[in-house]
């Protein structure tokens, strides 16, 4: 769903509603639209993953601080490799400030491995998506050394847990959602199989309270967005009939491709997306059907480029765990 909710903004508001019809400017489409939200939501949920993971590891920081940065930059060089010879190729059709420098292999290179994450610039990026890769990075770290300083360390772990969380979310919201991912894990862990016919209604109201606030706000704040997040995903939890929603054969799909899809969208939108803008307005063809039309093939193809991907990202995975155990070899080596 988060992964949609990205793809929608990016194609309706950043693009659609400002080249073409006002229909797309309709408070229907805020929640579907929500992308900061739905950046919430991934951030939320990669701290619940990545705490689910370390519940019994015995892997030092450096293993998965080198683990983490390589499953995160090798996608990122790859997509952004397709985008610059798009690019050098002219095949980039979109107006505005974005795609606007001129591409270099060092360049790439550079964004790549180290700007996307350290030193990210608007104007420079190969995908104005990957503003979030610093956070998801440096949310990543803060949540390794969290459960490496506090977990199982003394009785009160998951209290100071709670107020670096909260302390967190009005400094550094985004950074925040990665605790408080790692506390519904901790809930989960505790409670999720308790019986009661109370919890399952409550957090059936409490998503369609969530879906309700954000659908009527027209700009949330960043440390709103993560509690809304995080409140999502726990009546998902505890909720028999979300779990089966979010679990059926499609949600399932879309959550394998949804890093690939994320990566790749913003390189279909201005090259295939934009060139169908402009043969369209050749050819006078500017309606909301025209609108339509380009939203419905450049979903689909944005979905078909994100599962064609998605072996890279799976290989990502696994090669990012050989560099880390190698990295470590080597520094017990020396």
């Amino acid at each position: 769903m988060a992964a949609i909710m990205v793809l929608l903004e990016h194609v309706i508001k950043d693009f659609l509603a400002s080249v073409q019809p006002v229909q797309y400017d309709s408070r229907w489409l805020t929640f579907v639209t929500e992308g900061h939200f739905a950046v919430a939501i991934f951030f939320v949920l990669s701290g619940y993953v990545l705490s689910l993971s370390q519940v019994n590891s015995t892997k030092n920081l450096f293993h998965l601080f080198i683990s983490r940065y390589c499953r995160l930059a090798l996608p990122i060089l790859v997509t952004c490799t397709i985008t610059y010879f798009l690019l050098v190729s002219g095949l980039f059709y979109i107006a505005g400030t974005y795609y606007q420098f001129t591409p270099t292999i060092m360049g790439l290179l550079k964004f790549s491995l180290f700007d996307v994450f350290f030193n990210y610039d608007s104007p420079l990026t190969y995908s104005p998506a990957l503003w979030t890769m610093s956070a998801e990075l440096l949310g990543s770290y803060a949540l390794y050394g969290l459960l490496r300083c506090l977990r199982g360390q003394f009785r009160y772990d998951i209290l100071v847990s709670i107020v670096v969380a909260f302390a967190l979310l009005f400094f550094k919201p985004y950074i925040a959602c990665f605790i408080f991912g790692y506390l519904i894990a901790e809930l989960n862990l505790r409670y999720l199989g308790v019986s009661s016919r109370i919890i399952p209604i409550t957090s059936l109201l409490a998503f369609i309270s969530v879906v309700g606030v954000v659908s009527m706000s027209q700009d949330l704040d960043d440390w709103l967005k993560c509690l809304l997040a995080s409140v999502l995903i726990v009546s998902v939890s505890y909720s028999p009939l979300l779990k089966k929603a979010f679990t059926n054969s499609v949600m399932l799909f879309l959550g394998k491709i949804s890093f690939a899809l994320y990566l790749i969208q913003f390189t279909v939108i201005g090259t295939l997306s934009a060139y169908i803008t402009f043969q369209f307005r050749a050819h006078e063809f500017v309606d909301l059907t025209a609108a339509n039309i380009n939203l419905a093939i450049t979903i689909v193809v944005c979905i078909l480029f994100g599962y064609l991907l998605t072996p890279l990202d799976i290989y990502s995975i696994g090669i990012s765990k050989r560099i880390g155990v190698l990295s470590i070899s080597r520094l017990m080596g020396h």
